[in-house]
């Protein structure tokens, strides 16, 4: 992938190649980084680029897989404020880094992740031009009896053959032109190929113990001929998960094979991403559709599937440090849309619904148990019930004032809103009648500043209304809040604080800010999905919200002139807590809003 750099980060590259740009800093090799016991200042280290990925928790870091003299270096780069895609294209470059080694390193409380090398901002990656041709390596080529240690010590090796299955967006399995199955884990970015392609690929050469994979790969088409034959094997579940004596056992041999089985659909854990589970007997069996989610449309949990697919042996990469890889699963993918066929429907008495019904009835008789034992608990314990009765008192006093603080807050809200309105009116009334066009501008502002203070009123009233302050969680409440304006939104909501960490002042302001934000991205940039986290680290509650609708132009955005309060509320309601808010377009797409409030003393409680 080729991304052009933005002119600024140009600059600070160009003016880093100079031979006066860190003068005072020492060089440092693999082996010095790795042996090295304590913290290193002001070094630089030069390699390779194997594989480049930004952070999924801090979006102001990125992280690069680096090959110096063959040994495996861990890079951070900040690039707070920068356009990361110029930084993540460096897959495959030669670079020299400038920064410190730090042997403890915390990163969102990732306080065990060892030595790392650090760099603080973007001008501190430099390239260094003459980049190796990422396909000029050894075909791979192997001996009998080659042990793990050997095969991680290959380095990068080169691979053809036909696609077999793709799952979980980097995985690839493919058959090698002399018939071996090869797993291929994708660098971080790259798009997977077609099921059926001819491709060559490079990689890192690894082993789950069992068969050989390429880690960090890249592939690119050949032309060697489609030819890929498609021999279906048919087979049971217990076949795959037992062996000859009756023990539970993966079977490794159907690795890579094409196999059909049937079983009733039992789990649906993710039916976007196309993962299900069938049972057939007592034993079940994974099925991943990522590659024909279209055919999934029939599928419910208790229909009857029959499906074909290629099995894959599903394991980590062998690592010095463990022997024996962990075996994830024994996993079916599908390719092709046939691949999927329903036999029957599911029938309406499941077992889950069989057994919500019992549920339902114990509920029943345990709420008549409870109630009988509480009236004979009142019958002998009127004192304490009193006293409890004051103490609930006391509290919905509280929470009366509380809702009472928040309803004087939104009439300020609507005074001022109101007040706009009846200026642009009286600013209309005044305009000529020769000047339409004048006069109409104005009553539209006014007609959208109305239309902001319905919604504010709508919102005032559900507030009242809703306990989501009362939830324990703040996921929980955060869900609560959106759930009721969000409908046909995909929502996705994980935030990390515990709800004991906040006031019920900062609570609200978080829950409302939140709401305006998820809004703003559902009715302005049409988005269909909204992704929120929190984490609070060092006293600071950061807040990410963001969609994947148009993006975010400060140009062309709603302003307050034209009857839009929506930001300059967030602003407000955020400033009144001295935090920070910024709010700005994604790289591929989507608008990302981040907020950042300090926990103080009083939020501990």
């Amino acid at each position: 992938m080729h991304v052009i750099f933005n002119a600024h980060l140009l600059a600070a590259l160009a003016a880093l190649t100079t031979p006066a740009a860190h003068a005072d800093e020492h060089p440092l090799s693999s082996d010095e980084f790795l042996k090295s016991d304590g913290n290193i200042d002001s070094v630089r280290l030069r390699g390779v680029v194997e594989d480049a990925f930004l952070d999924e928790v801090d979006p102001r870091f990125l992280y690069y897989i680096l090959d110096s003299d063959g040994r495996k270096v861990l890079v951070s780069v900040k690039f707070d404020g920068e356009d990361p895609r110029g930084l993540l294209s460096l897959a495959g470059r030669n670079v020299e880094v400038h920064g410190n080694v730090r042997t403890t390193y915390s990163l969102v409380s990732r306080a065990y992740l060892g030595r790392m090398f650090s760099v603080s901002d973007p001008s501190g990656v430099v390239t260094l031009g003459g980049d190796p041709d990422p396909f000029d390596v050894p075909v791979l080529s192997l001996r009998d009896g080659m042990l793990p240690e050997e095969l991680h010590g290959l380095g990068r090796r080169r691979v053809s053959g036909h696609v077999l299955a793709v799952w979980s967006g980097r995985s690839v399995l493919i058959r090698t032109f002399d018939g071996r199955p090869v797993t291929l884990r994708l660098s971080a970015g790259a798009k997977p190929p077609a099921y059926g392609d001819a491709v060559e690929a490079v990689g890192a050469v690894e082993t789950d113990t069992y068969n050989i994979g390429l880690s960090h790969a890249r592939w690119r088409p050949t032309n060697a001929p489609v030819g890929l034959s498609r021999s279906v094997v048919p087979v049971t579940a217990k076949s795959l998960l037992v062996d000859d004596s009756g023990k539970r056992c993966y079977q490794s041999k159907r690795h890579g094979q094409v196999i059909r089985l049937s079983g009733i659909v039992r789990g649906i854990s993710d039916i976007d991403s196309g993962r299900f589970e069938i049972e057939e007997g007592d034993r079940l069996i994974t099925i991943d559709a990522s590659t024909v989610t279209g055919s999934l449309e029939r599928v419910s949990r208790g229909c009857t599937v029959e499906v074909t697919g290629t099995c894959v042996l599903d394991i980590d990469f062998w690592r010095p440090d463990m022997i024996l890889p962990r075996i994830r699963g024994l996993i079916v993918i599908p390719s092709l849309p046939e691949d999927i066929r329903v036999t029957a429907t599911a029938p309406w008495l499941t077992p889950g619904r069989a057994w919500s019904i019992v549920a339902a009835l114990c509920g029943f008789l345990a709420v008549v148990v409870l109630w009988n034992r509480i009236l004979w608990f009142k019958a002998f314990r009127r004192g304490r019930e009193l006293s409890r009765e004051i103490l609930a008192r006391a509290e919905a006093d509280m929470r009366t004032r509380e809702r009472t603080r928040l309803a004087v807050e939104l009439h300020d809200s609507i005074v001022q809103s109101l007040s706009g309105v009846l200026m642009e009116l009286e600013t209309a009334k005044r305009i000529p009648p020769s000047h339409n066009e004048e006069r109409a501008r104005h009553l539209v502002i006014a007609e959208r500043t109305l239309r902001s203070c319905h919604a504010d009123l709508r919102n005032c009233l559900w507030d009242l209304r809703s306990e989501a302050l009362e939830e324990s969680d703040m996921s929980a409440a955060v869900r609560r809040t959106l759930l009721p304006h969000v409908k046909g939104v995909s929502l996705d909501v994980r935030f990390n604080v515990p709800r004991s960490r906040i006031c019920d002042n900062t609570a609200h302001t978080i829950l409302r800010v939140v709401r305006e934000l998820a809004l703003n991205g559902i009715k302005h940039g049409g988005a269909d999905h909204i992704r929120i986290a929190g984490v609070a680290e060092d006293g600071v509650l950061r807040i990410s919200v963001s969609d994947n609708g148009s993006g975010y132009n400060p140009d062309t955005a709603p302003r307050i002139a034209e009857g839009h309060f929506g930001l300059m509320g967030v602003r407000e309601r955020v400033d009144a807590l001295s935090g920070k808010f910024e709010i700005a377009a994604m790289p591929h797409g989507g608008t990302r809003a981040v907020l950042t409030i300090p926990l103080h003393k009083g939020d501990a409680t």
